[in-house]
């Protein structure tokens, strides 16, 4: 079907696929068979029809004759299917639309003036902002609401403009003017000033959206109406009422303040359907609003319901939340389920304390974590550790400096590890007095290595004094000493600490090796140079100790040095596949020209692993010479590697590429390969590629999930 008189017959068969598929070449028409098309299709009985020919329309330029023949759709006429079908269309043109609805509204009825508004609403364009802020004050109120909406529908694309205009209508006398304007700020989230907000109040129509408006206002006026609206809502004004509440008190101190003082007044029934709403409502935002205002009143007992209903997973932020706004009273009620109960809950109720303590109640709270320290098991010892890395004052470092002891668990060594650094960066004095008292062979080097690790600044004395006592801590008898005082020298980064670092690497404990291959690679001269670069490259090219050549080569790459190209780019070629992969990824790291070319070597690596590895670096390439070795690629005997060849390819793009593609689909038997193929080929080009007439089986080694 591609000449004139094929068109239009298929559009007038009584099969309305043969209209369907008639329409849907709306772009192969000429100009005057489109202009008698379109409209016969858009007010076509058949649904399908109009929906292809809305699509159909946006596949070609709105000429003025075809916006004509469309316009004239919003004249009066009983074919409600071709009006709506004519708004759809108008508001996928977009400018043009816009522009030609401007010339053409005043000589509508008012039927079509409101579907005019309608398109203009739908078009996304800021230029139609003028033409219904004056149709928003036409004779018809039926038009003045539907431009309203559809100003309201523009607010995300222009807020700017839309929000003045929709404010002055509610000043409007017309109340469904007004509501419509009230809703429309409401669905954009714009704050009125209380001014604005009292008047509307009054009117039973306008008082709901008036409390949701009150409750984004900033006034502290606005707590006492919306706690006495929540005392007298009914029905599903509870909800508007309770969300209206929920928001204000969102916005923080003082406003906070205001409305508990009016929610203290509150009827302790009403107290009760907030906490039934809270612990069972099937709304979960009823019920989390609900929390917020049992939050702001701010009592002993509605912090308990906050903190029963703060076992729920879904809730618990909320919760949490609400229990700030509690401010003294959920402090005292997380303070005594702390010291009662399961430990698994008091190791929660802990670090839920320590995240809402208020600083007039530190005090009181950092004893309870301190006392937790010796009195619970592991999962409490843990969870009060890490509330110390949140609250603590300087007398806790000796508590948390207990739990370094070697013999400590595992779980709570670590915690303490977390706790002493944070605490050291906020009690820095009485931390480097501590750390003053440690001797490198004895578990309190420990402590003194986390305070130098965590400050980055002499501790010790001068920054000479905490180099040597990092050096000696590597003959401590504990690892885990050892390796915190790598990551030490480390942090402090001077050249000095290389010697010391080189002695570490024959330690005896694998983590301790890695740590000083790390510690090497972030040493600097004084002229910026990485100062143990020498010795990592020795390493990597000599050591048989596969783990630790594997952490050098990433040394290697985050010191961004030239010189380790040429260290690294033989290993991706043909090193052992990790080491391989590891320096595969450390060339991708480096901003140096030649990178490519080495990352190109990688691909006739034996390992597909870390052939893989290397396409995935050269997908950021997208140069010619990139786009020729990853085609070679397709060649490859794993269909893995063939596979994502071809995604590459298809990001490179270009006509050569294309060609290449549509050759080894010929040829590819893999169907996840073929299938990347035509991924990466997309579209039309697909339908002229022969697929085979049968499932091709899996190849062999293709079975495994992919």
């Amino acid at each position: 079907m591609t000449n004139t008189a094929e068109l239009e017959r298929g559009l007038l068969s009584s099969d309305p696929e043969d209209r369907r598929h008639a329409i849907s070449r709306l772009s192969e028409a000429t100009r005057e068979l489109a202009v008698r098309l379109l409209p016969r299709a858009l007010g076509d009985d058949d649904w399908r029809v109009r929906k292809e020919a809305v699509r159909a329309a946006g596949t070609v330029v709105p000429w003025p004759a075809l916006l004509g023949a469309v316009l004239k759709a919003l004249e009066p006429g009983e074919n409600v299917g071709l009006r709506n079908a004519a708004v759809e269309v108008l508001s996928g043109w977009g400018a043009c639309a816009v522009d030609a609805l401007t010339e053409v509204v005043d000589t509508l009825d008012a039927d079509g003036r409101k579907l005019a508004a309608e398109a203009l609403g739908r078009s996304a364009q800021a230029s139609a902002v003028p033409i219904l802020e004056a149709m928003a004050s036409d004779p018809d109120p039926n038009v003045r609401v539907g431009a309203i909406e559809s100003l309201t529908a523009l607010g995300p694309v222009c807020p700017d403009a839309v929000v003045p205009v929709l404010t002055r209508h509610l000043k409007a006398s017309d109340p469904f003017q007004q509501l419509t304007a009230l809703d429309g700020l409401n669905a954009l989230g714009a704050v009125l000033t209380w001014d604005l907000i009292e008047p509307l109040l009054a009117h039973p129509v306008l008082t709901r959206p008036a409390l949701l408006a009150a409750g984004r206002n900033r006034d502290p006026r606005a707590a006492q109406l919306l706690v006495s609206a929540l005392g007298q809502a009914r029905g599903s004004g509870w909800e508007w009422a309770l969300a209206a509440l929920a928001e204000y008190i969102r916005a923080g101190e003082p406003l906070v303040g205001a409305a508990r003082v009016c929610l203290q007044a509150l009827d302790p029934a009403l107290v009760d359907r907030l906490t039934e709403q809270a612990m069972t409502a099937e709304s979960l935002e009823l019920r989390r609003q609900a929390l917020l205002v049992l939050g702001a009143i701010g009592s002993r007992e509605t912090a308990e319901v906050v903190l029963d209903v703060s076992a729920d997973d879904t809730l618990l932020g909320t919760a949490e939340e609400a229990l700030r706004l509690s401010g003294p009273a959920a402090v005292s009620a997380l303070v005594h389920r702390s010291v009662r109960g399961d430990e698994r809950e008091r190791a929660a109720n802990l670090e839920l304390l320590s995240r809402i303590a208020t600083a007039d109640a530190q005090e009181e709270v950092v004893g309870t974590i301190c006392r937790a320290l010796t009195e619970g098991g592991p999962e409490l010892v843990c969870a009060a550790l890490r509330a110390l890395g949140v609250v603590s004052d300087a007398s806790c470092l000796a508590a948390a400096a207990r739990w370094l002891a070697s013999e400590a668990p595992v779980s709570a060594r670590k915690a303490a590890v977390s706790a002493v650094v944070s605490m050291a960066r906020r009690h820095p004095k009485e931390a480097t007095a501590r750390a003053r008292e440690a001797r490198p062979e004895q578990q309190e080097a420990f402590f003194a290595c986390l305070v130098i690790q965590a400050l980055a600044r002499p501790v010790l004395g001068g920054a000479e004094d905490d180099q040597r006592f990092l050096a000696a801590t590597l003959s401590n008898p504990d690892r885990v000493v050892r390796r915190t005082a790598l990551e030490a020298l480390a942090a402090l980064g001077h050249a000095s600490g290389v010697d010391a670092a080189v002695f570490a690497l024959a330690d005896e404990e694998p983590d301790v090796r890695a740590a000083a291959v790390r510690a090497l690679g972030r040493m600097r001269d004084a002229d910026g140079s990485v100062a143990g670069l020498d010795r990592l490259i020795t390493l990597a090219s000599t050591s048989q100790d596969e783990p630790l050549v594997v952490v050098t080569i990433r040394a290697l790459g985050d010191t961004q040095d030239r010189r380790v190209l040429d260290v690294l780019r033989p290993i991706a070629r043909s090193g052992a596949p990790v080491a391989a992969v590891a320096a595969v990824e450390a060339l991708g790291s480096l901003h140096e020209p030649r990178q490519v070319d080495a990352l190109i070597d990688a691909l006739d690596h034996v390992d597909e692993e870390v052939v893989k590895a290397a396409l995935g670096v050269l997908g950021a390439f997208r140069l010619p010479r990139v786009a020729v070795r990853v085609g070679v690629c397709m060649d490859h005997s794993s269909w893995s590697v063939r596979r994502l060849a071809a995604d590459l390819l298809g990001r490179i793009g270009g006509e050569t590429t294309a060609a290449l593609l549509r050759a080894k689909l010929s040829t590819e038997e893999e169907p996840l390969v073929r299938e990347a193929i035509q991924r990466a080929l997309g579209g039309p080009e697909i339908a002229r590629i022969p697929l085979h007439p049968t499932p091709i089986p899996p190849a062999l080694g293709s079975w495994p999930p992919r």
